[in-house]
């Protein structure tokens, strides 16, 4: 378990051993508490805990190295592995729990050129349709219903120093305007009339592109005390980029890439997304740095013919993404894009892309490779590597809609410009 969170029966008390001990119609007592177990207790000084309220809030803290001070997460932080671990969940998505959708990420095993037995569609049960989701958010949407369920009693008797939420999305974590408020309020940790914190720090981190995300680091790095460290990480990353913008300044061209942050309506990743793609040697006809994710229109893609296409909607698998580009292919003119026909189409894991946090900088050195392979050579050691399938279907190739995700291979960068001087392995 977490050093800074444990499960059992000693001295500290969390609000499920009250809850416990009032059922049994007594009070704490040492003797008593050897009835409970698997119970959450802080062992750090509360003011030393954090809360993270959001994946991206949480991979900042691990990437800082303040992990022994990390005691609660959302049920939708899944980086780094094995993150919920001894750790408190104070945020549960009502989506998530509605659709009993599991984040899955695929590996050998998980994809129908590994196995194509038993489950789902390719051998495995897939979870809810992009479609299926977007539908129940709206429902949820129109009845003002929240996305979250925040452990308000959890908060109110540990009462962590520092909490982290953000303000980008709201169906990645609840919004600091509503759903926090009204929980640190009722927890005892925000002023009602001033909207002030009472006894913590409550960072609420807003991202619109990539300055905005080094500005955050080191915010939170300075909130959590290690402010020399969160510069150094931060020019550290910025480092990474110009390393990856001195590679592809020499490109003979800048490839026209479009990303789809969701299928099924078509959605257009926006905010940091248009950043990456030029910082990483590429051209994105649709979309400006800053701008929100919109829905497209199909014609539109069609008339930008896009040479490299992304596919990495937004909280959902790869696998998940997979069993749903049939839609795509059934779409009018599919065939004749020119990213298509040139076999340059890729699934890729949506928290390179989707999280304002350091990973972003694996996702342009990502793009670069994708972008420009004869220039940028992405080593198969870094995890981004790892995350990738490419379309195999080119020149003039193509297949009954229904059979596009078995053209779908396993990507591993690989170096394919041997004896290219220009070359850089990130």
């Amino acid at each position: 378990s977490s050093p800074g969170l444990s499960k059992g029966t000693r001295g500290s008390y969390s609000y499920a051993d009250i809850e416990k001990l009032q059922r049994m119609n007594t009070t704490p007592t040492s003797s008593a508490a050897h009835h409970i177990e698997n119970v959450s207790y802080i062992t750090i000084p509360n003011e030393l805990a954090i809360c993270a309220l959001s994946p991206q809030a949480t991979e900042m803290v691990c990437a800082l190295g303040l992990e022994e001070r990390l005691v609660a997460v959302t049920d939708l932080c899944d980086y780094p592995i094995n993150i919920h671990q001894g750790r408190h969940i104070v945020s549960e998505s009502k989506l998530k729990s509605k659709l009993g959708h599991n984040s899955h990420h695929f590996g050998e095993g998980d994809h129908p050129y590994y196995n194509r037995a038993g489950g789902g569609a390719h051998g495995h049960p897939l979870s809810p349709s992009a479609k299926h989701v977007d539908s129940k958010l709206a429902e949820m949407r129109n009845r003002k219903e929240t996305l979250f369920n925040l452990d308000v009693s959890w908060l109110s008797i540990t009462r962590p120093g520092t909490i982290i939420t953000q303000d980008t999305c709201v169906s990645c974590s609840p919004d600091s305007a509503s759903v926090v408020s009204r929980a640190l309020v009722q927890a005892g940790l925000m002023d009602k009339v001033t909207g002030k914190p009472v006894g913590c720090s409550v960072l609420n981190l807003k991202a619109y592109i990539l300055s905005d995300m080094f500005q955050h680091l080191v915010e939170v790095g300075s909130a959590c005390g290690v402010y020399e460290s969160a510069v150094q990480l931060v020019a550290s990353l910025r480092h990474r980029l110009r390393v990856v913008a001195q590679a592809v300044s020499s490109a003979s061209y800048q490839p026209r890439v479009i990303s789809f942050e969701g299928i099924s309506p078509l959605v257009l990743g926006g905010h940091w997304l248009p950043e990456m793609k030029t910082l990483a040697g590429g051209i994105d006809p649709l979309q400006e740095p800053g701008s929100l994710a919109q829905r497209v229109n199909w014609q539109k893609v069609r008339a930008c013919a896009p040479e490299i296409l992304i596919l990495t909607p937004c909280s959902s698998s790869p696998l998940q993404t997979l069993s749903e580009v049939n839609i795509l292919a059934s779409m009018p003119g599919w065939w004749s894009i020119p990213a298509v026909h040139k076999g340059e189409v890729y699934i890729v894991d949506h928290a390179y892309f989707s999280r304002p946090g350091p990973r972003l900088v694996d996702g342009i050195e990502l793009l670069a490779h994708i972008f420009h392979p004869d220039l940028v050579d992405l080593s198969w050691r870094q995890e981004a590597s790892r995350n990738i399938l490419k379309f195999t279907l080119r020149n003039g190739q193509r297949c009954n809609p229904k059979q596009l995700a078995s053209h779908f291979k396993p990507y591993l960068a690989e170096n394919h410009a041997d004896g290219h001087k220009k070359q850089v392995t990130l």
